[in-house]
């Protein structure tokens, strides 16, 4: 019974652990100049460079979370208009913008909202504090337990639940694991909204003359880190009126 009580406070120490870091953090991400990225395409006057992160690592790198254990596959996007002309400006339309894998299928970008709803909703527990009141943790050692966690304890008599312990354990002081509040998780998945959102391509991108923008895209597929597909992307001269249809080899 006592090594049964010694592995019920591990575990659920190192469980209060993980939940204590129930926060996002957003990431800054870099952009090099267009022509430095390998999968790219170009016209005359615009280049269009993709930038997919399809590992677990990659895309904490960029947005704090894995996305791609939900299937979410994080593209981002840098946009340069090469033309100098002060007349000359480029339009690109998220809705205009399409992945579509080797074996035929087709995505299209879902919203940052979406995304950390799912993301928020996944990795927080939504069980009370109370929940773990009623079940005793037996402390053997006490003191600090080496997590990094600041766990309150509870002196408690076990008799009292009537379990048969010898006397040395009859009285033994129950941790308390830190779970977040309502308040906590509301708190994590709006700075994970904000941050996705402001990362992300919501609406028509004006490219100037001699300008370069980089945004994010999302979408959802089958298996992110597996992935491999053309991103398609309909680029507006707005001068002239005419589009273009870019394709971008992505996960290659």
């Amino acid at each position: 019974m006592k090594t049964l009580y010694k592995k019920n406070c591990i575990l659920l120490s190192c469980f209060a652990a993980l939940m204590g870091c129930a926060t996002h953090h957003a990431r800054v991400v870099e952009t090099n100049a267009v022509e430095s990225y390998r999968n790219r395409t170009s016209t005359s006057q615009f280049t269009v460079a993709a930038e997919t992160y399809r590992s677990a690592s990659e895309a904490r790198s960029v947005l704090g979370s894995d996305v791609t254990r939900k299937g979410f596959l994080p593209v981002q996007l840098i946009l340069a208009n090469r033309n100098a002309d002060a007349d000359t400006e480029f339009i690109v339309s998220p809705s205009t913008i399409l992945l579509r894998s080797n074996e035929g299928s087709a995505y299209s970008p879902i919203s940052g909202l979406t995304m950390a709803r799912t993301i928020a909703g996944t990795h927080v527990h939504h069980r009370s504090k109370t929940a773990f009141l009623n079940t005793p943790v037996v402390d053997v050692e006490g003191g600090d337990r080496g997590l990094g966690v600041d766990t309150p304890v509870l002196d408690m008599d076990l008799s009292e639940r009537g379990l048969e312990f010898d006397t040395i354990l009859a009285d033994i002081r129950v941790p308390i694991p830190f779970i977040p509040t309502r308040h906590d998780r509301n708190q994590r998945y709006e700075k994970m909204r904000d941050d996705f959102e402001t990362k992300e391509m919501r609406y028509e991108l004006h490219i100037g003359p001699g300008q370069q923008k980089a945004k994010f895209v999302y979408f959802q597929v089958s298996e992110p880190n597996e992935f491999q597909g053309m991103l398609q992307i309909e680029v507006l001269n707005k001068k002239t009126g005419q589009s273009e249809i870019m394709k971008i080899p992505v996960g290659v």
